[in-house]
């Protein structure tokens, strides 16, 4: 604020930097830690925020990638079951005795 009153101009440039800083870390360096984390395609990433934007403004922005990674998620989890349960049916029966 006090670079403001004295001398405008660099105030202009710091909002410019600010602005430019916000717009690379929130279009490249976000997408690649979030993908990484949730083991996601930054580019899926990027794709969801924009779709999801384009459809649902606002919230869309804030709710594509929890959704995503919830439904992928869940996704892991059902395949992940129905693959045990297939193995465990497919067994042999011998080993599924039941002692009495």
């Amino acid at each position: 604020m006090i670079t403001l009153a004295f001398t405008p101009e660099k105030a202009l440039w710091v909002i410019l930097l600010f602005l430019g800083v916000q717009l690379l870390e929130n279009s490249f360096l976000v997408p690649k830690i979030q993908g990484s984390y949730l083991r996601i395609n930054p580019g899926i990433i990027v794709l969801l925020l924009v779709l999801a934007g384009y459809f649902m403004g606002f919230w869309g922005l804030i709710l594509a990638v929890p959704l995503a990674a919830t439904i992928i998620g869940i996704y892991k989890y059902v395949r992940h079951r129905i693959i045990i349960d297939d193995d465990y049916f497919h067994q042999d029966n011998s080993s599924r005795l039941i002692r009495s």
